[in-house]
């Protein structure tokens, strides 16, 4: 479903990361933020640099994320 969101298949931008947000806010923390990080993940090739500044990316949230995949 998130890369149909994607800008190259008429989504908006910032859609992919509204998507992964709600996602992991279903989930719930610490949890969701991980889920959060790995969906991030994926979609991160399909732009251009400057990836995090331009495609409203809770950064934060991705830093809780990789912390929770590390813990655990």
């Amino acid at each position: 479903m998130m890369y149909w969101l994607l800008e190259k298949w008429g989504g908006s931008r910032g859609s992919c990361a509204a998507y992964a947000a709600a996602v992991a806010d279903a989930i719930g923390p610490p949890r969701g933020n991980f889920v959060y990080a790995r969906l991030i993940e994926r979609i991160a090739p399909n732009y251009p640099s400057g990836f995090f500044v331009h495609s409203q990316i809770d950064r934060g949230r991705v830093l809780e994320g990789l912390r929770e995949g590390m813990r655990t």
